[in-house]
């Protein structure tokens, strides 16, 4: 039996065999996704982790399995934390922390080899941010195959998200604050030379909190994208505190929605196909 992927909820069976059959959908560890430019679709819920311990990365690591889609590249700066955590769970039993330490090093989980360069994106993070910051941090970017940031998103001590053009360091701020160690469900849009769209939601609720948007110029493909706490600064967020995710999605081709599908969708059983 199937299952569908959030993209694709509402579909009949008959058009997902018809997106299968031109290659617009494929199937992944039981899951019908959709396929963009710059190959398919890559989720992480990071449930297959163990309390406490370290990330790891590739088919032989730690962050595939029942977490999804295992994550290409970590990277570990001196003294920084990035490890699996039950409290930092808002789905399941696990989510991910990540913080620096006493020196300026900073921690990712990244999607590199498995992706194309590509030019439109569609992803999602489920992000909580524990403490107002004692300096503007990174955690998301889009990187060029050279490993060059072309565009971040990033919280500020005002409590802010921040997007930001990494070329020319232009940036536009979210009107809304946001509250600390609070679930909130972040969808972004990224477009070459165009411009980052963000959406962003209390938890799994499909309420639009706020949308807003930074233009982008006099960038390269995007060929890799990170998260975690992506400045090199010590003690981000604070000496003492982390920020948590819980999920993380690239490579969709539309709005990917919450991972847990409101009271108000449907399931269809008896076939194939069941949607989740």
């Amino acid at each position: 039996m199937l299952r569908i992927a959030p993209q694709l909820r509402g579909k009949s069976e008959a058009e997902i065999a018809d997106l299968c059959k031109h290659g617009l959908a494929t199937i992944q560890d039981g899951v019908v996704i959709p396929t963009i430019e710059g190959g398919a679709v890559l989720t992480n819920s990071f449930e297959g982790g163990s309390d406490g311990v370290t990330l790891t990365q590739g088919s032989g690591g730690n962050t595939g399995g029942a977490s999804g889609d295992y994550f290409d590249t970590i990277a570990l700066g001196a003294n920084t934390t990035l490890e699996f955590s039950e409290v930092a769970a808002f789905h399941g039993a696990m989510g991910v922390r990540a913080k620096s330490g006493s020196t300026a090093n900073n921690c990712a989980f990244q999607y590199d080899t498995r992706l194309d360069t590509f030019t439109d994106d569609f992803g999602y993070a489920y992000v909580k941010f524990n403490a107002t910051p004692s300096a503007v941090y990174t955690w998301l970017v889009y990187r060029s195959s050279g490993g060059v940031l072309q565009t971040s998103a990033r919280f500020t001590s005002g409590d802010k998200v921040r997007l930001q053009n990494q070329i020319d360091s232009t940036f536009t701020d979210s009107t809304m604050t946001f509250t600390v160690s609070t679930y909130y469900r972040f969808e972004y849009h990224h477009v070459t030379n165009s411009a980052i769209t963000m959406r962003v939601y209390d938890g799994d609720s499909t309420t639009l909190l706020e949308e807003w948007s930074h233009s982008l110029t006099s960038q390269a493909d995007a060929a890799q994208i990170r998260w975690g706490q992506l400045t090199s600064i010590a003690n981000l967020p604070t000496a003492t505190d982390h920020i948590d995710f819980d999920s993380v999605g690239t490579n969709f081709s539309d709005w990917p929605g919450p991972i847990e599908p409101p009271a108000s969708w449907t399931a269809r059983s008896g076939g194939v196909v069941v949607t989740v």
